[in-house]
């Protein structure tokens, strides 16, 4: 049975194992277990919420229970695995994780084949890593027939042995041969990926071989679900939640990778800031959700004459950015004008009354001729912006 422990949990597997007629020493193996989950987390409240579902504990159902190993050799192999993902987990891809989790099969049992890992996510199986006994082979990235292994391990959430692949009809006409072995990557009852080891020639996977292999399984599905934490996480603090437009950081970041590529590439690009005049009266009258609206708004309406290479973001309360790839001067020009256009006669809807968009002021920049740092050139596009503002205001400049 699968447990998703948090604090009080924790305490209460410890309880009923105490009274369970458990062995003296796998009880004592999982009581100590637990014991340090439990002290770990009292130390370490943020893995309450959502992740303490990553930590699990899976016990063997009494009806199936087979003799386990001794508790140092048990031990041994959960440090084993655990090595396997602790390297600077938070500067790692979900690639490197993943890669030095598909070495472990062939060090916890004998005569692997190969072994893969994928990711489930919304019905569909994507390839992850893949390793073969010998290294200096590479196996393919195989795409998992829609009713094979693979997939029905997924679909059904339960692990699946195949003594001979030569004999079951899952594999009827594929001509493969050797044993092999499905396992769900489950995070609760969410299957978030699958993991499959081939042994050939055919033989039985015993039952340790599964009790490693499975809590192999267990660690690779936190690393997934870790990985999604923090996909999510990354995309929030690049969103303005007012707007729901892409915000200061995320402006910097791309800005940062353009210059970059221009550079690499001897290309230009263009980069406008761009001032909504009178927001701030909207502000003063409407409030702030107001404002914020009517920048939204603005934004999208402007978005829609935009390449699809192009980048726009919220940098302030009146103000945007936008990074025109490949984008000289005259170009820029032209999208500018676009821009105003755009939102010249579109209408939005406030309290009290329907407005016109409001004059945009534009200052533009062109690199590397303005610049050839991000710095360099978003200066030079906010003293095109104040030239705007103080000459024709509603108007385009470039420095």
């Amino acid at each position: 049975m699968l447990v998703n422990l948090n604090l009080e949990q924790l305490r209460e597997t410890v309880r009923h194992l105490e009274q369970e007629k458990i062995g003296r020493q796998d009880r004592g193996f999982l009581i100590r277990l637990l014991r340090e989950l439990e002290e770990a987390t009292e130390k370490s409240p943020q893995i309450e919420g959502e992740a303490h579902a990553l930590i699990q504990v899976r016990l063997l159902d009494k009806s199936t229970r087979q003799p386990m190993t001794s508790f140092e050799d048990r031990l041994a192999e959960q440090q084993h695995i655990h090595q396997a993902s602790q390297v600077a987990p938070d500067r790692k891809s979900l690639e490197q994780r993943l890669s030095a989790l598909i070495e472990e099969p062939f060090a916890l049992c004998e005569n692997i084949y190969d072994a893969y890992l994928y990711i489930y996510d919304a019905g569909h199986l994507s390839y992850g890593v893949a390793r073969a006994a010998d290294k200096g082979t590479v196996p393919a990235e195989m795409i998992p027939r829609p009713n094979g292994l693979t997939y029905t391990v997924a679909r059904l959430g339960q692990p699946m042995v195949i003594p001979d692949m030569s004999a079951h009809p899952l594999f009827a006409g594929t001509g493969w041969t050797g044993s092999i072995i499905g396992i769900p990557l489950k995070v609760g009852p969410r299957v978030v990926g699958v993991m499959t080891v081939c042994r050939k020639p055919a033989q039985e996977f015993s039952a340790d071989d599964i009790r490693q292999l499975q809590a192999l399984a267990d660690q690779t599905a936190v690393e997934i679900e870790n990985s999604r934490i923090e996909r999510l996480a990354g995309q929030q603090v690049r969103i303005d939640p007012a707007t729901g437009l892409h915000n200061r950081r995320s402006f910097d970041e791309h800005l940062q990778v353009e210059t970059l590529n221009s550079l690499e590439a001897d290309a230009p690009f263009s980069v406008f800031l761009v001032d909504i005049e009178d927001i701030q009266e909207v502000t003063r009258r409407y409030g702030r959700s107001a404002s914020d609206f009517l920048l939204a708004g603005i934004a999208t309406a402007a978005a829609q004459t935009l390449r699809k290479t192009d980048f726009i973001a919220r940098l302030d309360d009146r103000r945007w950015g936008i990074i025109l790839s490949r984008t000289d001067k005259s170009t820029a020009q032209s999208i500018g004008e676009r821009i105003q256009e755009s939102v010249q006669h579109k209408r939005f809807s406030l309290p009290e009354q329907t407005i016109r968009a409001v004059n945009l002021s534009i200052g533009g920049a062109v690199f590397p001729e303005n610049g050839r740092t991000p710095d360099l050139l978003l200066q030079a596009a906010e003293a095109a912006l104040l030239q705007t503002h103080t000459q024709t205001p509603g108007a385009i400049s470039f420095a």
